[in-house]
């Protein structure tokens, strides 16, 4: 099966368990199509991912029965002795998800059965709409994959963590003039995220707690097939409604 490839581009190896929230969502849609994307834990049941990762149907019908979520992952090409796999009990894209104009772009998946929870798998805290991040603020992604444009995996293929800051609005209209409120943007030049690590988290320090701020959600290329700083998230804060009516979280974030 074809796969797309991680790529957190100028990331760094992270240490086993530094992020307990990380999902690998393996969505298989057809005997020929399977994509590989980042999720996060945000309850014993439930795993945020984005919405593009479910292309090219963007329908929960197609999925088939084959697509797995792998928690306490270390490893992409090989099992943790800390991880568990789950299948896809449901999957609810955004009802205004529209791939035309990148918004709305998350999604969630239920999980076949309860995560077993431990120091390896937790769920992540979500940011509030009081919160606010700015090049100030410590945030970073993860995924698995290439530590540079065009690197392949090593093997075995380890998780992968970025520091990278956040860029203002005026910034990120260079690189796509359409920015949602709904939407941040961070990176460098050097420092991005790319195929494959879609639907991960990007994840901010907030009074010394990890919340998770966004979804990785795209990037784009100049017209010279330079990848194109920065990379762009869906805002977290901004779908707290879509996720806790889905969920039937009884729990405040």
């Amino acid at each position: 099966m074809p796969r797309l490839t991680s790529s957190i581009i100028g990331g760094e190896n992270a240490k086993e368990g530094d992020w307990p929230w990380m999902a690998h969502v393996y969505v298989v849609t057809s005997n020929t199509h399977a994509t590989d994307c980042g999720g996060s834990l945000i309850s014993e049941r439930w795993v945020l991912t984005a919405a593009c990762c479910f292309k090219p149907n963007n329908q929960v019908s197609f999925i088939k029965e084959e697509s797995v979520v792998r928690l306490g992952a270390y490893w992409l090409s090989e099992e943790s002795q800390h991880e568990s796999q789950y299948g896809m009990r449901k999957v609810i894209l955004h009802p205004k998800y529209s791939d035309s104009c990148k918004g709305n772009d998350i999604a969630l998946v239920e999980l076949d059965r309860k995560a077993t929870l431990s120091h390896f798998v937790k769920p992540v805290v979500l940011a509030n709409p009081s919160q606010v991040f700015d090049q100030h603020s410590d945030c970073r992604v993860t995924g698995w994959g290439m530590t540079g444009k065009n690197v392949p995996l090593k093997d075995p293929g380890v998780l992968q963590q970025l520091k990278l800051p956040v860029v203002p609005t005026a910034v990120c209209q260079h690189c796509f003039h359409k920015v949602l409120p709904t939407m941040i943007c961070a990176g460098v030049n050097g420092k991005v995220t790319w195929m494959g690590d879609t639907g991960g988290p990007l994840v901010c320090k907030v009074q010394g707690q990890w919340v998770q701020a966004g979804i990785v959600s795209f990037s784009t290329v100049t017209p010279e097939k330079k990848i194109c700083a920065p990379s762009f998230y869906t805002r977290v804060s901004s779908f707290r409604d879509f996720i806790k009516n889905n969920t039937f979280f009884s729990t405040e974030y």
